[in-house]
């Protein structure tokens, strides 16, 4: 069975801090689908949170930047067609951004095959590393999620370019501190590893996003495996690709 893209539903940016944090679907999931849910936390390197019952958190690590830090997050189920929605919780008072796509023929066992998170914290430009994702064998479509972080300089993602190779499913922009860009790998080939590609982003106010971090997820679909391509699983997450070059403004 093929996995096919339903929706992604994005959240507002929140304009005050909070430890409660609510996403309420547009659309009620069917049941048996796949949902992902990436979580964005504003100008934070790590805060602990708890996931929703029935919801398996992904465990990507922390990552901190000497210019400015990105925490990105996430968390998958197999959607009992009910929800409305959910909350999260986090130990501190936080703004969080969210995406969470819904996708259909994923294999409700095993939905999650192969992942890895990549963190570029200086470049200087404004093209970011995506890193490479090494896809297990299984692995017959790939969600990704990037979130960057500019403490304010007002930078963000330019959304109207996807990365080469990528389809942009939703986006939670925030044109002061950063934002959450969700995309699909697409054509996507069957257990291939996905090259490293740059994402863009811009200028909004004169100043500059300072790092950019990215979670991949392989995804095996219902029925049967990827078949062909890499057979290694990319468990172990992506090493830091760190730059030592300052960032320049437009």
């Amino acid at each position: 069975m093929a996995i096919s893209y339903v929706q992604a539903v994005a959240s507002t940016w929140p304009a005050t801090f909070t430890s409660t944090h609510v996403v309420t679907f547009s659309a009620t999931p069917t049941s048996g689908n796949f949902l992902f849910a990436f979580m964005h936390v504003d100008r934070s390197a790590s805060v602990a949170w708890t996931a929703p019952v029935g919801w398996t958190d992904i465990g990507w690590p922390s990552f901190a930047s000497s210019v400015d830090p990105v925490y990105l997050q996430g968390m998958y189920k197999i959607s009992d067609g009910t929800e409305t929605g959910f909350t999260v919780t986090t130990a501190a008072s936080v703004r969080v951004g969210w995406v969470v796509a819904e996708l259909s023929g994923v294999d409700s066992t095993t939905p999650v095959v192969s992942n890895a998170a990549y963190m570029d914290p200086l470049h200087s430009s404004f093209l970011f590393d995506m890193g490479a994702f090494a896809a297990s064998a299984d692995t017959s479509y790939v969600l990704r999620g990037s979130a960057c972080n500019d403490d304010g300089d007002g930078g963000t993602f330019d959304f109207t370019s996807a990365p080469t190779g990528h389809t942009t499913l939703n986006y939670v922009e925030n044109t002061t501190y950063g934002g959450l860009w969700v995309t699909g790998v697409s054509p996507y080939t069957a257990g291939d590893s996905v090259a490293n590609q740059q994402i863009l982003t811009e200028s909004v106010d004169g100043g500059e996003v300072d790092a950019v971090e990215t979670g991949s997820v392989g995804l095996k679909a219902a029925g049967g495996g990827g078949g062909g391509g890499s057979s290694a699983l990319s468990a172990a997450y992506l090493a830091n690709a760190i730059r030592l070059q300052p960032n320049y403004k437009r």
